[in-house]
């Protein structure tokens, strides 16, 4: 396969039902975790560059408590609970091995 070179990046969510399953296979061929399924609500997406696709992106919610985050964040209990729908997990990111 030739090598990509990067131009301009553009990230877009998926919207069919045929991407979502492209994005299935390259996570599975490409990604170390394979493709488990993502935890809670999750949002899918390609970054494509010159109109090709240069990596499967996947964000899922941020886990509800971790205590290390909390204190360096200085959240209180209640400023979690205000903050943590703002607060995402990138669950998966691979760059596809064409790319240089």
């Amino acid at each position: 396969m030739r090598a990509v070179h990067l131009a301009e990046l553009t990230v877009e969510p998926l919207a069919e039902k045929a991407e979502s399953l492209r994005w299935n296979v390259y996570i599975e061929c490409h990604h170390d975790l394979g493709d488990q399924p993502l935890p809670g609500t999750q949002m899918r997406q390609f970054a494509r560059s010159a109109g090709q696709i240069a990596a499967p992106l996947g964000f899922g919610a941020s886990a509800c408590k971790t205590r290390p985050r909390d204190a360096t964040i200085g959240w209180s209990h209640e400023r979690r609970q205000r903050s943590l729908p703002l607060v995402v997990d990138n669950a998966r990111f691979r760059i596809l091995p064409r790319i240089r």
